[in-house]
């Protein structure tokens, strides 16, 4: 009798658990193409100078070769999001991963700069799919049940591979060299794509057509269901990008001023990615809790708050600090995520996470520019000065995007 009872209970845990790992696989095998995806792109800091060292490259160069492929993954996201639309979601998050590993692998073929400038663009051209389309695809799939906490997991993933890939590349330079290393990268790179497509190929199409069906008519045009709301999460999004941004690129000259090395300033600066790979999963979680609005004003409140603590304390008080202001900085990412695509008419969000990712990238890209300037004019605390207050400035554009969200038409309801 107790055998039998035993039985039934493995039996009914082993179907809980397939029934389980059948619900999340799109966001398990997402998360996973993230981890790649990411992971890929950072692997790319390493070999810079190898490449420079092999074709007599100045820094002139070296930065184009790198603005070029994070100009291309940025530039290419709302065509990418649009082809989506019409392919499918799945079908272009594989095509985009094949993309990048088929460009890595030719790229371990490159003779010359142009050579390696013109793979650079081609290679960075398919990894303008992954944000985009893969947002939008975790939002449909957690409509209305714990939105936040899948994208919360699905920005973390990206994170992790950003340390897990150049890790192991690292490892594999030393062995094999940076043109084998590269093209054993876009290799599991490109397999990885064929599996992805083949897990999930049932959703290929499916989920666009199931959206249609249960709203009443699609929008037309870009499908922003509140202009004004998106306005304000849109500029919150530039300042936070910017912030972020700016930040990695001073703190290691702060932490110099302090008296630490360069060496020694570049492994705190893990630190802080550390932080910011927990902050993306646990304020994307927080956020299903508290709601959007609050998790904002939380999260920049305590950033900005941090950022001024970085000027007065210790190198070595640093350290926990540096995490903390990690894990905000970043968190608030997956906050935005889950506030925009309740924006965006659902058969639309692939566009919609187009349009912001390309906004809020490209401030990324501008904001150490910007904020270089302040410190040249003035001093570099006055840096770290703006940049507080640029978190601060977020708190009453939450007030904007909570009072034109309320006062606005009420949204309808999502699939």
């Amino acid at each position: 009798m107790q055998q039998t009872a035993r039985r039934g209970f493995i039996r009914r845990h082993i179907s809980s658990s397939q029934q389980l790992s059948r619900e999340h696989r799109p966001l398990i095998a997402n998360a996973l193409m993230h981890l790649v995806n990411d992971g890929c792109f950072v692997a790319i800091y390493p070999i810079l100078p190898l490449i420079a060292l092999e074709f007599d490259l100045n820094y002139a160069q070296v930065g184009l070769l790198k603005t070029a492929l994070t100009a291309s993954s940025t530039a290419f996201q709302i065509p990418m999001a649009l082809m989506a639309e019409r392919f499918g979601e799945i079908a272009m998050l594989a095509l985009g991963m094949a993309w990048v590993g088929a460009g890595f692998m030719v790229l371990g073929l490159a003779v010359s700069f142009i050579q390696t400038l013109f793979l650079m663009v081609a290679a960075g051209t398919g990894g303008s799919v992954q944000h985009p389309v893969a947002s939008s695809f975790i939002s449909r799939e957690y409509e209305g049940r714990r939105r936040g906490s899948a994208l919360g997991v699905l920005n973390f993933a990206g994170d992790l591979g950003k340390f897990i890939i150049p890790l192991v590349f690292a490892v594999s330079l030393t062995a094999y060299g940076w043109r084998a290393s590269l093209a054993g990268l876009g290799a599991v790179s490109f397999v990885f794509a064929l599996l992805f497509w083949y897990f999930l190929r049932d959703k290929g199409r499916g989920l666009p057509r199931t959206v249609e069906q249960d709203q009443p008519a699609p929008s037309k045009g870009w499908g922003i269901l509140q202009p004004k709301t998106f306005g304000a999460i849109l500029s919150m999004g530039v300042l936070d990008s910017s912030v972020r941004s700016a930040l990695l690129t001073f703190v290691p000259f702060l932490l110099i001023e302090k008296g630490l090395s360069a060496t020694q300033a570049g492994l705190m600066l893990t630190v802080i990615f550390a932080g910011g790979a927990a902050g993306k999963l646990g304020c994307g979680i927080l956020a299903d809790k508290l709601g959007t609005t609050r998790m904002i004003v939380f999260t920049e409140t305590m950033t900005g708050a941090l950022i001024l603590l970085l000027l007065p304390v210790g190198q070595w008080t640093m350290l926990p600090l540096l995490f903390c202001v990690g894990f905000f900085l970043n968190g608030t990412s997956s906050v935005l995520l889950d506030g925009v695509a309740e924006l965006f008419d659902a058969t639309k969000r692939s566009r919609g996470y187009g349009l912001y990712f390309t906004i809020y990238l490209g401030a990324g890209a501008i904001g150490p520019i910007v904020y270089g300037t302040v410190g040249d004019a003035w001093s570099l605390p006055m840096v770290f000065w703006a940049m507080a207050l640029a978190s601060l400035a977020i708190v009453p554009l939450t007030g904007f995007y909570h009072l034109s969200r309320t006062a606005a038409a009420p949204l309808p309801p999502q699939p």
